[in-house]
């Protein structure tokens, strides 16, 4: 059976040459996101033998699309599914069938079992990007405008071609579209605040705005994407949390309550309320549909820098410049532990997935594990040169990333504490990690604007 890497392209396009405009465009689209792509038009040269090359090129395929249509189920239909047997077969594991649907023709019987994307009119943008979710479990081999594939197990690099120092990020769960927050180089930047503080939603496939949220007075230190990747909020310098629509980048409402800057949001599961923290040593629990505040927790005593719910929200963890970690009691208010540890600032702080331990980082540059149940401090993580700002459980809670104004992402093996990795490529402080739930790829980005798509395979197997 063939190995992936003996493959010569990710994927085939099988199509009835009625469709060619339309299969042409999606083509183009897979190859400019970096996918070796099998396309006649490309790969057939005159004098050809043309069955023989389309052969060769299903035998050097991984995967093959099949562009369903009244076109292709016409007279092109035996030839056309002739293709598929070999990528069908349920014992060959290598190969991979996906079958496209571009109209609303009726499905033929043999395909019926299969789950189709669907490419029909009104849903192209949704199902070329399921297709990519798909393809993406190849390691994609683009040389890309802005960087290149190399031996540090970067699979992609993008700069973000914006003059300005970035802060927040939050990235929509497929990671190929973003939200961030900047501030101005220019020396002026009052001048246009409505444009030098907007949060940006962009499209890092075609590396361009799709929308300005307007509004923002000052810095957005923190800016978080709603459960269902609708709403956002951002926390800012300004002193205020505020909700965007993502569709329409309206600003839907302002939260004012803080003294000073808020530095951390975060949506509750429900998307019911949200909590901020602030240099004003106070995190407050919003309501988001009246806008009101109905909770504030009140105990550290210097900047609190985070916060996150618990999975039941009946608990808040927070860390901040008092050294400490705390647990809230979101019904009451009341702190039910304290955690100290840390000999300077903590700066980050998660939950594991059972919510049975805790990982915070710290100014004094080390990961603490914690049991919640005994407050217990159970490994201390050392490696990062300087601060730990953030933190991302795996989803299978067996590994931890970690980030650091050093430059550099930590790969940890939570168990026995040893760095398994060290990623180096960035080229200014690291602001935030995005972890995939495949597991395999995580994203992060940096206050130069350069985001990076790290391949973890190598490391994260049993």
């Amino acid at each position: 059976m063939a190995s992936t890497e003996s493959f010569s392209f990710d994927i085939f396009l099988s199509h009835s040459s009625k469709d060619k405009v339309f299969v042409r465009a999606i083509a183009e689209k897979l190859r400019d996101d970096g996918f070796r792509v099998w396309f006649d038009e490309w790969e057939i040269k005159p004098g050809d033998n043309i069955p023989a090359k389309i052969d060769e090129g299903l035998e050097n395929s991984q995967k093959l699309a099949l562009f369903m249509s009244e076109n292709a189920f016409g007279s092109d239909w035996t030839t056309l599914e002739g293709g598929t047997f070999r990528f069908r077969d349920p014992l060959n594991k290598d190969r991979r069938f996906i079958p496209l649907r571009v109209d609303d023709s009726p499905i033929k019987d043999s395909l019926s079992q299969f789950r189709y994307i669907d490419l029909r009119s009104g849903k192209i943008d949704y199902g070329y990007e399921e297709l990519l979710d798909v393809c993406s479990s190849q390691v994609r081999k683009k040389i890309t405008s802005s960087g290149s594939i190399g031996d540090d197990h970067t699979q992609r690099v993008f700069q973000l071609p914006i003059e300005a120092t970035f802060f927040g990020y939050a990235y929509f769960g497929n990671g190929r579209k973003l939200i961030f927050s900047t501030h101005p180089m220019h020396k002026q930047p009052k001048q246009r605040p409505e444009i030098d503080y907007a949060l940006r939603l962009w499209d890092l496939n075609e590396n361009r705005c799709i929308r300005l949220f307007t509004g923002n007075t000052d810095i957005s230190e923190n800016i978080v994407l709603s459960p269902d990747e609708k709403y956002i909020i951002s926390g800012s310098f300004d002193k205020a949390v505020r909700l965007w629509e993502v569709i329409s980048g309206d600003c839907l409402r302002v939260f004012q309550g803080h003294t000073e800057q808020v530095w951390d949001v975060k949506w509750s599961y429900d998307q019911r309320y949200i909590l901020s923290s602030s240099y004003d040593k106070s995190i407050r629990l919003w309501d988001v549909a009246s806008g009101q505040c109905v909770q504030i927790f009140e105990g550290h005593k210097n900047r609190v820098r985070q916060v996150e719910w618990s999975r039941d929200q009946k608990r808040v963890l927070s860390c901040g410049d008092d050294n400490s970690i705390r647990l809230w009691d979101v019904r009451t208010g009341e702190c039910l532990m304290v955690l100290e540890g840390h000999e300077k600032w903590v700066l980050s702080v998660a939950w594991s997935k059972d919510e049975k331990f805790i990982l915070s980082g710290s100014c004094d540059r080390s990961m603490i594990l914690w049991e919640i149940a005994t407050g217990n401090s159970m490994r201390v993580f050392n490696g990062h040169t300087a601060n730990v700002d953030n933190i991302v459980w795996s989803p299978d809670q067996r590994f931890a990333i970690t980030a650091s104004p050093d430059k550099t992402l930590r790969l940890w093996k939570v168990d026995t504490g040893n760095c398994v990795k060290i990623f180096e490529g960035h080229n200014s402080p690291i602001r935030k990690i995005h972890w995939k739930s495949d597991q395999r790829w995580v994203i992060s980005s940096d206050m130069s604007g350069r985001v990076r798509i790290w391949d973890l395979a190598e490391f994260i197997e049993e």
